[in-house]
């Protein structure tokens, strides 16, 4: 049992970034077990940015080159990213090694890779694996 606790951590949904799927103060289970090269594009992952933990999509993984259509959401932070690979477009993006790109469903209320660039493998805490509660302000 105590293996079980300790693989798993309950957290909670704060904003509404990830609307509709997942809801402001909706408690979710993460497996804090899964990371680095078991992510897959499509999770929805809890990692660390500052003193907050943050629930988000990946939306790339290290390595992966963004057209340059999805490369200028991220004119913020362009000196964040690795420069293209040889032959691509020169508004491309490549997300660095050891990095991803997090997105938040709700693109509009999202604070996310956007804003702060690609999040560090080791920030990732878990891989999100059930949702227990809809409960909260809404």
């Amino acid at each position: 049992m105590i293996l079980l606790v300790a693989r798993f951590r309950v957290t909670v949904v704060d904003g509404q970034s990830m609307a509709p799927g997942l809801s402001n103060g909706q408690v979710v289970i993460v497996d804090t077990a899964v990371r680095g090269a078991e992510l897959r594009r499509g999770d929805v992952i809890v990692f660390t940015q500052g003193n907050e933990s943050l629930v988000k999509r990946v939306a790339a993984l290290p390595g992966d080159t963004l057209s340059p259509g999805e490369a200028a959401a991220f004119s913020e932070v362009r000196d964040l990213f690795e420069r293209p690979p040889a032959g691509s477009a020169p508004s491309c993006l490549t997300v660095p090694a050891g990095r991803l790109v997090a997105l938040g469903d709700n693109r509009r209320e999202s604070d996310d890779s956007r804003a702060f660039g690609p999040v560090p493998l080791e920030a990732v805490v878990g891989r999100l694996v059930r949702q227990v509660a809809q409960d909260g302000p809404q």
